[in-house]
């Protein structure tokens, strides 16, 4: 039972941290918007320094990029050694365009630091816990969130062939308009299945079984058919959605 409680205590402290504002400092600076992979990495490097005596920064692997992908271990000076403590695995920004849960990591990783030694049940729970916190796990497809043209894109970047047609990213967007937005465009198409809404045109619906064929449309993400396939950016920036690429009941 004294077991179970702690566990519970560690659970409740986590879910207020991801619910309620984390406080804004130098050291989590999550106040100052998204971090990019330089920033990031500064983040965490000067967060290990500046809290040496219960955070352990490590790399746990380069990707296909060269980047590093980095590991935060935190755990109080007492009790057991750390790697023989009971262990949370937190991870973010698995998605590439996820960038979010690399805030809430880092954020969370501040908050239990800079309360070690402080507040009471922070200094009890990392002296018999140990938590492994990987704020992004997938740096390159997140630095496309960084970009000059802005494109949401999950993937790890590894080349791939979507398409199946023996060339790998060969056909992907374009920002036709010059917005630095990758955006959604709609093209005229009598066999299409949406028509611009009737009070506001800008907006698509679905057809219905009357709306004449020259009012039909199909509707592409921004760009243009690189590869002449009839399809329109089906294979553009490569690479495996690492949140959906796990063992079936994982």
């Amino acid at each position: 039972m004294r077991v179970l409680s702690r566990f519970i205590t560690a659970t409740f402290l986590l879910c207020i941290l991801l619910v309620f504002p984390l406080h804004h400092s130098a050291e989590n600076a999550a106040s100052a918007g998204y971090h990019d992979y330089a920033g990031l990495s500064s983040a965490l490097k000067q967060l290990a320094q500046q809290h040496s005596e219960v955070i352990q920064l490590t790399s746990i692997g380069k990707t296909g990029k060269g980047r590093d992908i980095w590991m935060l271990q935190v755990s109080g000076t007492k009790g057991p050694d750390p790697l023989s403590k009971q262990a949370l695995l937190i991870v973010g920004n698995a998605e590439g365009d996820h960038v979010i849960g690399s805030e809430v990591a880092l954020g969370i990783a501040g908050y239990l630091a800079q309360n070690y030694g402080q507040d009471e049940e922070v200094t009890r729970v990392l002296d018999s816990r140990t938590f492994y916190i990987v704020p992004r796990l997938n740096p390159d497809g997140a630095e496309l969130f960084f970009g000059t043209t802005l494109h949401e894109y999950a993937g790890n970047l590894n080349p791939r062939d979507d398409d199946y047609d023996w060339k790998v990213d060969e056909d992907g967007p374009e920002d036709l308009n010059g917005d630095g937005l990758i955006t959604l465009m709609r093209v005229k198409d009598k066999a299409g299945d949406w028509c611009a809404d009737d009070k506001d045109p800008r907006l698509m619906k679905k057809k219905t079984a009357d709306t004449p064929p020259g009012q039909l449309y199909q509707i592409y993400p921004e760009g243009t058919d690189n590869d002449g396939d009839g399809h329109y950016n089906e294979d553009g920036p490569g690479g495996f959605d690492i949140n959906r690429n796990f063992p079936h009941n994982f």
